[in-house]
């Protein structure tokens, strides 16, 4: 299986302005994201431009970013979702989220805002090229979120927090 080495950090107003002046005016697009979660690692169905993609996301790794093995494929419908709670698959969580995609240094770089908590910056490539792209947005030194998006948010909705 494809191994994913990603990074994603959490960015304040400052950070997104250095993203900006890096990157331009970015243009979001809208994904729907559905998590069915396993005993290691998890299903997600991602509905964007008309669009459902499968994805089959490894547990994590316990390296620098926390590497995964990915598996992603483009299905015809809706109708996975059915499929998968029909199979017994229980959905962990469903988040939308606006991302704006970049390719820079052999990488894609995406900026990534959740209502619910916040915005983030999520780097995925080759660590040595991660590493530089992370130094011209000068995150180098920022620790790496290691959960998902989907286990961020179930950790907030537990415990009822909210994005100022």
């Amino acid at each position: 299986m494809p191994l994913e080495t990603e990074v994603k950090i959490k960015i304040n107003k400052e950070d997104e302005s250095r993203f900006f002046s890096v990157f331009g005016t970015p243009e979001f697009r809208c994904q729907e994201n559905y998590v069915f979660d396993l005993e290691k690692g998890y299903v997600r169905v991602r509905y964007e431009n008309g669009k459902y993609i499968l994805t089959y996301k490894s547990e994590r790794q316990n390296d620098k970013f926390g590497s995964r093995e990915e598996i992603e494929t483009i299905v015809d419908s809706g109708e996975i979702l059915k499929i998968l709670r029909g199979i017994g698959l229980q959905e962990g969580a469903f988040y939308i989220k606006d991302r704006a995609s970049y390719f820079a240094n052999d990488c894609v770089v995406s900026l990534d805002v959740i209502d619910e908590i916040g915005t983030y910056v999520e780097v995925e490539g080759q660590e040595k090229e991660i590493l530089e792209i992370l130094e011209v947005l000068g995150l180098k030194d920022r620790e790496p979120e290691k959960k998902s998006y989907s286990e961020i948010l179930k950790k907030n909705r537990t415990a009822g927090a909210r994005v100022a």
